[in-house]
């Protein structure tokens, strides 16, 4: 010890230094939920500077409550780690956390339906196709098949699917047959009520969005077939289409359109766009 001459007599004797704890006294398993925790309270924190909180700010609110609250109670959660105070933080932690990431579930879908599909078809083209069962698809839909379900999943989120059919007329004296095919909204503007179409008007529900649809001619033999929209589309509350198809015995179409609540994919910054 001659090498720390300025070290005190009473301190160069390690046996009278105390013997300090190299454990904590917290179980493996509390340690671990309060670990869990800690990484999703913190992501719940910075989730919440994205910018789909702007129109949803009674999102962000809840989970910046519940990150303050595990933040100020983590401490006496260590020394109570059987208080209803560390399950009640975790449940609100939990169910800020779904709601969030529902929401930027949501956000994320809209982002890519506008990179992707705004303005697309635009009105007035003209698509072709040749096979006897041609069909086209548009926007966002379902990856398989899923009958006639009213409630779809599309990519994580719920959406509401309708069916139109029906059987393009047949024109005397024309060299191809032509139909019309309206989706409308109540709140849409209004089309032109001049064609003898099919038409389908939604009463009722809130308003929405297209997100995608298919169309499906069908004919007993290959053919030319054309379709183009007249009005409305992806990200609108109403489709209108015009369909042509050469004269056969049978010419029959079905569409399926698919919808989200507008309500809930109030995104101006994404819309606006």
């Amino acid at each position: 010890m001659q090498q720390f001459p300025h070290v005190p007599d009473r301190l160069r004797n390690s046996r009278v230094l105390p013997t300090l704890p190299n454990t904590v006294p917290v179980s493996r398993e509390v340690f671990d939920k309060l670990h869990d925790l800690e990484a999703k309270a913190s992501n719940l924190h910075y989730d919440c500077l994205h910018p789909a909180f702007k129109q949803y700010g009674n999102v962000a609110d809840e989970a910046n409550t519940a990150f303050r609250r595990f933040r100020e109670c983590r401490a006496s959660f260590i020394v109570h780690s059987d208080s209803t105070d560390l399950e009640g933080a975790e449940r609100s932690i939990n169910d800020a956390a779904e709601k969030v990431r529902s929401l930027l579930v949501r956000y994320r879908f809209l982002e890519r339906l506008v990179k992707e599909w705004r303005g697309r078809p635009p009105i007035g083209k003209t698509f072709k196709g040749e096979a006897a069962d041609q069909k086209w698809v548009h926007g966002i839909v379902p990856a398989d098949d899923v009958g006639d379900a009213q409630e779809v999943r599309i990519d994580g989120i719920v959406a509401s699917q309708y069916k139109l059919e029906g059987a393009i007329r047949f024109g005397d004296f024309l060299s191809c047959s032509r139909g019309f095919l309206r989706f409308d909204n109540p709140t849409s503007a209004a089309t032109d009520p001049s064609h003898e179409d099919i038409s389908t008007t939604i009463l009722n529900l809130p308003p929405f969005y297209i997100v995608g649809w298919t169309l499906l001619i069908r004919t007993e033999q290959p053919g030319a077939k054309t379709f183009s929209v007249a009005t409305g589309g992806i990200l609108e509350s109403h489709l209108e289409i015009d369909m042509k198809a050469p004269i056969f015995r049978r010419a029959d179409w079905c569409c399926k359109i698919y919808s989200v609540n507008s309500v809930s994919y109030n995104f101006p910054y994404l819309t606006s766009k």
